[in-house]
């Protein structure tokens, strides 16, 4: 069985919208439901149906360059640990090489360890937030990531 990742359609988004629901808290669920409005939406279908999503964006970073950002990723429960999440971050790198970015990157909290199994099995670094509060490039990315609540910032050269 073989995953599909195209850019989202209407008619995928309220399957998007329950996964929203099932995979994040109250305050993650805003988020990432308003990012759907104004980010770069890929989704993995299985069998014709969404199974997960990322939510991505292309931005400047004075002093870095352009960055790809992985803004919320999510698969449904129900088809986790079969490689879906990896399928969706090589397409967002994919988006993001075209559209000249040099690093591909996301955030999450310490806390979240299988994001952070997955990120670094993909050839990411990790830079841990709070041990880095005088890093100007931590500092750049948080930004730019608007990971104000994420602890774990993730980066990749592409």
């Amino acid at each position: 069985m073989s995953v599909i990742v195209r850019e989202i359609e209407e008619k995928d988004r309220k399957e998007i919208e329950e996964i929203v629901r099932k995979c994040f808290g109250k305050w993650d669920q805003y988020w990432a439901l308003q990012g759907l409005n104004y980010t770069k939406v890929f989704v993995a279908e299985l069998k014709s149906r969404p199974v997960g999503f990322a939510e991505t964006y292309v931005t400047a970073v004075k002093g870095i360059g352009k960055v790809g950002v992985i803004y919320y990723l999510a698969v449904s429960p129900d088809y986790r640990r079969r490689g879906i999440a990896k399928s969706l971050i090589f397409r967002a790198e994919k988006y993001f090489k075209l559209r000249g970015a040099l690093l591909s990157t996301a955030s999450t909290r310490h806390d979240n360890l299988a994001s952070r199994r997955l990120f670094k099995s993909m050839g990411y670094k990790e830079l841990v937030i709070w041990k880095s509060s005088f890093n100007l490039f931590a500092e750049k990315l948080t930004k730019a990531l608007y990971a104000y609540e994420d602890d774990i910032i993730f980066y990749k050269k592409l």
